[in-house]
């Protein structure tokens, strides 16, 4: 993940490299996302969509919310890195990730407002203090 957060998690856009690839090998349609990003006092998670090999769009894939008690937050301090550790969470399909699933394949894999992915991660972080 690369972006410029708040450390209290209220705000700040961030990328993530690679991509999420769906094919059905029945018919050989395809779904993938790149160009992942996010907002954090959105909430949102955005894509690029490509589907079945047609030019990319921009989709909101999901939301999320954030438990801070599943959060634990190390500020950098003076030649040390800090770091932002979120256990698992869900992020929850939207209209939008919806409408792209169901474009490609006939139905979304879960309903709008379910738990499309389950994730949890860690980010190593540096002040921008004497920068």
């Amino acid at each position: 993940m690369k972006g410029k957060i708040s450390f209290d998690l209220s705000a700040g856009p961030w990328t993530l490299d690679g991509e999420a690839s769906f094919a059905r090998a029945a018919d050989g349609r395809s779904l993938r996302f790149s160009g992942v990003y996010g907002d954090l006092a959105g909430r949102k998670v955005a894509a690029q969509a490509t589907l079945a090999g047609n030019a990319p769009r921009a989709v909101d894939v999901t939301t999320y919310t954030l438990d801070m008690s599943k959060v634990k937050v190390t500020p950098p301090g003076l030649g040390s890195l800090g770091s932002v550790e979120a256990q698992p969470f869900d992020t929850l399909l939207t209209a939008g990730g919806a409408a792209v699933f169901s474009e490609v394949f006939g139905a979304a894999p879960v309903a709008v407002g379910e738990s499309l992915a389950t994730i949890a991660g860690r980010v190593d972080a540096t002040s921008m203090l004497g920068s």
